[in-house]
């Protein structure tokens, strides 16, 4: 895996994110350089852009890594759901 994408929900993922991770990833990545946090304005959004930048991955024969961090809504708890794919 030569990239790194991170699809948020919405930009407070992104600023906690921009704190986190320079902590903790491997030497070699880094935010803008090879990591990359990817903001939309709510679920709806987010799931079309997914759909669009996987096939364009796929196109390409490029191998990235995605994680896709969202809300949902369970009664009153709230809960972030991370997914990880391999385009």
């Amino acid at each position: 895996m030569q990239i790194l994408e991170f699809f948020l929900e919405e930009q407070s993922m992104a600023e906690i994110l921009n704190v986190i991770l320079p902590k903790v990833l491997p030497e070699g990545w880094s935010i803008n350089h090879n990591v990359f946090l990817r903001t939309f304005s709510g679920k709806s959004e987010l799931q079309k852009a997914v759909r669009e930048k996987i096939k364009v991955y796929v196109a390409i024969g490029r191998p990235v890594g995605v994680v896709i961090l969202h809300e949902t809504l369970f009664g009153k708890n709230v809960y972030t759901n991370a997914h990880a794919s391999y385009a």
